[in-house]
């Protein structure tokens, strides 16, 4: 780091995505002093940024934004604090309260007392979805597709097929169908649709294009370019094959957290999530660095993106007057049919109200959410309807600094789906250690 350029900042955010802007947002007007957003893209504000369509920040604006409006507001209200958002500007290293990154006007070292990852989420590469075929040109990632469509006004192809049913393919169809093209059908291997209804009536059903569930990719055919693709049911002893000829394949991956930066650091992951482990304060295992927003859990909505960023500014704030209580810590565990929790890790505050975010390893209905300290219920949510690749939210009271033992969730419901879990969809050996 010694041929880096050096400058002091009180506190460095990497990512200016929601859970980024929303901490940098609070971190300035608490006057904590000069903070800092690295971003390596040219346009701030995340995957929001990228999207026309509507949906976004309706828990603060009460009513659905565009991404882009909804990300323009976002950095309005950053920049309005004082907070001073840098783009084209990648983070390499974080190291000792460090942050080494690299922009065009070279390597930069930026020194600051404290550091907020907010990475968010990227989708897991498409060749572990283990499609046969030759790798022909006309294969996307819904992340490239939106980028394309939007900001570049480029279309991909002419026929599409998109594969995964997540609400980012489902309004890939949408912005597809309207640039020009014609989506022949979305295919998912799992028998669930994993979007929001809502999206799949406005972005699918409108256009009246298949639904596939189900359904698995055995292979992409073509030589140069895309010709079509096979595909047969998931379910084991179907081996009907079905042939739908395009030119384009989108593959919508599973998300999995943009954990690199913390795994290179030596931060203490959590294997269940792929992402940072850390207290209720969001605050993980290397001094003076927090995380928040969807590098700790995958794909959320972004009002809980911003929602966790504001909470941890609070705490960054907390810590960086000596104020935030760092022990004893108890560990949260998974406990049976729950598939993940954050945070992984409780100080004991007492009274302390805490939002836990718990994902089950399966559809089920009719589900019970409880959390359980020394063998005692502390709190509980019924649900009608639990899905893996999605969230619920229980808020606990933190038990008291006596407490002795670990925190347990656990998810009760029929069953309704096979298991789903981030874990099967990430590169093998990027985990990180276990809690």
């Amino acid at each position: 780091m010694s041929d880096a350029r050096v400058l002091d900042v009180a506190v460095t955010v990497v990512g200016a995505g929601p859970a980024g802007l929303a901490a940098a947002t609070q971190l300035a007007a608490r006057g904590v002093g000069r903070v800092l957003v690295l971003d390596r893209e040219d346009l701030p504000g995340g995957l929001p940024a990228q999207s026309e369509h509507r949906g976004f920040g309706l828990r603060r604006h009460m009513i659905p934004l565009s991404g882009r409006r909804y990300a323009e507001h976002l950095v309005a209200d950053a920049t309005r604090a004082g907070a001073e958002i840098r783009l084209q500007c990648t983070a390499l290293k974080i190291a000792s309260r460090e942050v080494l990154a690299v922009s065009p006007q070279g390597l930069e070292r930026y020194r600051c007392r404290a550091v907020v990852l907010a990475t968010g989420c990227r989708e897991a590469p498409w060749p572990y979805r283990a499609a046969a075929g030759s790798r022909p040109a006309g294969i996307f990632n819904t992340a490239v597709v939106h980028r394309l469509l939007t900001l570049m006004r480029e279309l991909p192809g002419k026929r599409v097929v998109v594969v995964g049913s997540e609400d980012v393919g489902l309004m890939a169809v949408r912005l597809l169908q309207v640039a020009g093209a014609r989506v022949a059908a979305i295919v998912d291997e799992l028998p669930y649709l994993l979007g929001f209804r809502v999206n799949y009536l406005y972005s699918v059903a409108v256009f009246g294009v298949p639904l596939l569930l189900g359904h698995r990719v055995l292979r992409i055919l073509g030589r140069r370019r895309v010709v079509g693709i096979d595909v047969a049911p998931s379910a084991p002893g179907r081996a009907q094959i079905t042939h739908i000829p395009c030119d384009t394949v989108v593959f919508s991956g599973r998300f999995v957290p943009e954990s690199t930066l913390a795994l290179e650091a030596g931060i203490e992951m959590a294997p269940e999530t792929i992402g940072p482990a850390i207290t209720q304060h969001y605050q993980t295992s290397a001094a003076g660095v927090f995380a928040c927003g969807n590098v700790l859990h995958g794909a959320e909505s972004a009002d809980v993106a911003e929602s966790e960023g504001a909470r941890a500014a609070e705490a960054v704030s907390r810590y960086l007057a000596g104020r935030l209580p760092e022990e004893p810590q108890v560990r949260i565990i998974c406990g049976p049919a729950a598939a993940s929790v954050v945070p992984h890790r409780l100080v004991l505050t007492s009274g302390e109200a805490v939002p836990l975010l718990a994902r089950s390893d399966a559809p089920r209905r009719s589900a019970i959410i409880a959390i359980r300290a020394a063998g005692q219920r502390i709190a509980w949510a019924w649900r009608p309807w639990v899905v893996p690749h999605r969230a619920t939210m229980v808020t606990i009271s933190v038990p008291t600094a006596g407490h002795r033992g670990q925190v347990e969730v656990s998810i009760r419901g029929k069953r309704r789906g096979p298991d789903f879990t981030l874990r099967s969809y990430a590169v093998p050996g990027e985990w990180g250690r276990k809690v």
